[in-house]
């Protein structure tokens, strides 16, 4: 018997406009049959809220007011667990799901009693028919650095085969993960004084410091339409927030020693 898995979506603003409908016919073409799909209308507006019901009558609406992205993968996940979901991934709506991602990251989770979050490889999304013959590769498990960079590994490397459920020893890309309720209800959720971006890394964070692991589900593909630098704003939390990753969880002894690195990084 399958155990029930709640996906979250992101919306913000326009952007069911510009990526639900390739996102949701791959999500009806899933192998694993029990899922509900849940996005969350960040900065909900009756427009935004119309376009969804129209177009993905299925999916669970839940509205939120703000932009606050950690705020909207929370609402998600306790709508997802009030609903009796026993998983939860959390997803990018910029995306498109092989048949198979949703049961391989299902099998990669159940396959790992110490998982926090498995990772689904990323790739990304091809532009023209050579590339989708042999694609790139967006994440194959991020990490970072001591700075509190965050950095996509072997990104535009060829796609190749990638035996077992290997672990990542950076964090799982908030693009595609998936983890339990019973994971949630040990670490917490998310954070939202991060609001966006660099969420993922604390998420990560905090369930490797409460004994867990994370693992990339290599047979659990998702093509990503990746723009880094999408906007300023991203570009000022990535740097506000990589800074509140390094406060939150460094020592003051390590804070002492990277410091002439740490103001390098702000001239």
């Amino acid at each position: 018997m399958s155990e029930k898995v709640g996906i979250i979506l992101v919306n913000y603003k326009d952007y069911v406009n510009k990526f639900l409908a390739e996102c949701r016919d791959s999500l009806k073409q899933q192998s694993y049959p029990d899922f509900n799909v849940y996005i969350v209308d960040n900065a909900s507006s009756e427009e935004s809220r119309r376009y969804i019901r129209n177009h993905y009558p299925e999916a669970i609406i839940v509205p939120r007011p703000d932009g606050n992205y950690s705020a909207a993968n929370n609402a998600g996940i306790k709508k997802a667990g009030e609903d009796g979901c026993r998983y939860m991934v959390i997803a990018n709506m910029d995306t498109r799901f092989d048949p198979d991602w949703l049961g391989e990251l299902v099998r990669g989770f159940q396959g790992k009693p110490d998982a926090g979050f498995v990772q689904s490889k990323m790739l990304l999304y091809p532009q023209n028919k050579e590339e989708w013959q042999q694609p790139r590769i967006n994440s194959l498990g991020n990490i970072m650095n001591f700075l509190g960079f965050g950095f996509t590994s072997a990104y535009r490397e060829k796609d190749r085969e990638i035996k077992n459920v290997p672990e990542i020893r950076g964090y799982a890309s908030g693009t595609s993960f998936i983890t339990s309720r019973e994971v949630i209800e040990d670490i917490g959720y998310y954070d939202e004084e991060y609001w966006m971006y660099h969420d993922d890394i604390e998420m990560s964070w905090r369930a490797k410091l409460a004994g867990y692991k994370i693992y990339l589900a290599p047979r659990s593909v998702v093509y990503h339409k990746y723009e880094f630098g999408r906007s300023i704003r991203m570009l000022y939390y990535m740097e506000r927030n990589r800074y509140l990753a390094v406060f939150h969880y460094y020592r003051c002894p390590t804070l002492f020693l990277i410091r002439p690195w740490r103001l390098w990084s702000w001239e």
